[in-house]
């Protein structure tokens, strides 16, 4: 049985999912989260792994990661029992120079749910295997459903964001400002927006909630 944390962090990562058109907005909300969670004491020790290309990626314990490559481990055989795919969001449990742990949370037989883990090596971080999963793009997003949903659409057209804004259950915040160019300590959140932003909302929208992207993915308050 896992203990009530790590149950805590993957109903963070279930209950939120913030979305952009383009692969350079996710890329600044992505590192603007991991900013706001090192300067809260969220995040520990950090490495640095070099990706194809001369990039880096920065990965510590307690961030929130997406799987972007397809592993059928089971296929291979042994006591392997789980297989890695893509578009699976969970956590870093454990770095080291040569890779990650990490476990995502998957429905079990019984309707309840099980944590899944796995080691990620640095060979497959550079391949590509893995990048911050608390932005994502549109795109990406594809059959995914959570409780909210943080939609940037600058750039996004009227058939992006419709996938977009059908992404959450309860509640879709969508915001069109001029540019996504901030400090990176300046903390992510959907407070009513003044008239002038161009805020829109689903059906769902209730004035009164607000979602901080904080603490693992959100706090609804």
């Amino acid at each position: 049985m896992q203990d009530q944390p790590l149950q805590d962090s993957h109903d963070q990562i279930e209950d939120l999912v913030v979305l952009a058109a383009r692969n350079a907005d996710v890329e600044v909300l992505n590192l603007g989260a991991c900013e706001l969670r090192k300067r809260d004491g969220e995040l520990t020790g950090d490495h640095t792994y070099a990706l194809a290309g001369g990039e880096r990626l920065e990965l510590a314990t307690g961030d929130v990661i997406r799987i972007r490559r397809n592993d059928y481990r089971t296929r291979r055989g042994g006591d392997v029992d789980v297989d890695v795919l893509n578009g699976y969001r969970g956590q870093v449990t454990y770095v080291a120079k040569g890779g990650v742990a990490v476990d995502w949370r998957r429905p079990a037989d019984d309707g309840g749910h099980t944590i899944e883990r796995a080691w990620i090596t640095a060979d497959q971080i550079a391949d590509g295997t893995l990048q911050h999963g608390y932005a994502m793009t549109i795109a990406a997003a594809q059959g995914l459903t959570c409780d909210y949903t943080l939609a940037y659409g600058v750039g996004a057209s009227a058939n992006d964001l419709y996938p977009a804004i059908s992404r959450a259950r309860s509640t879709t915040r969508g915001h069109r400002i001029r540019s996504l160019a901030i400090p990176v300590h300046v903390p992510l959140t959907a407070p009513p927006a003044p008239p002038d932003t161009g805020q829109t909302s689903s059906p769902g929208y209730r004035g009164e909630r607000g979602v901080v992207l904080r603490r693992g993915l959100a706090h609804d308050h």
